[in-house]
């Protein structure tokens, strides 16, 4: 194998690994991406709460989070992107609680307070409990 041969498969291992990296990375989890922003306040076999903050102009970025419901505890502005590439701009009202079915997306705090939240992430498919 000659001198450019090789360092073109070099090349391309490289850029394969640096791929390979980035699309395991794009979607962690909110505590992995941003632990300065997220405090880990329960944690079973069945639930996980998470409370996280953005200051007025910090960014979160790319995460996943399971299916999960949201609490509002401070409200603010928030600009949500998704992977697409779509942006939505919300007004997040302390006491409004959402539901989310999972999935990745980034969060820039476009206002002027800072946003609190609790996310109690699923961790198991809801069952029924059996009659007796």
């Amino acid at each position: 194998m000659n001198t450019s041969t090789r360092f073109l498969m070099k090349t391309l291992l490289v850029a394969f690994a640096l791929v390979l990296t980035a699309s395991t990375v794009s979607a962690q989890d909110v505590a992995k991406v941003a632990p300065d922003n997220c405090k880990l306040l329960l944690e079973n076999d069945r639930v996980r709460v998470v409370e996280i903050w953005i200051k007025p102009g910090e960014k979160l970025r790319l995460h996943s989070h399971p299916p999960s419901v949201t609490y509002v505890l401070t409200a603010g502005k928030l600009k949500t992107t998704l992977p697409d590439g779509k942006t939505v701009e919300t007004e997040a009202q302390m006491g409004q609680t959402l539901w989310n079915d999972g999935g990745s997306h980034e969060q820039v705090n476009v206002g002027t307070t800072e946003v609190r939240a609790l996310v109690v992430e699923m961790k198991m498919p809801a069952t029924t409990p059996e009659k007796k």
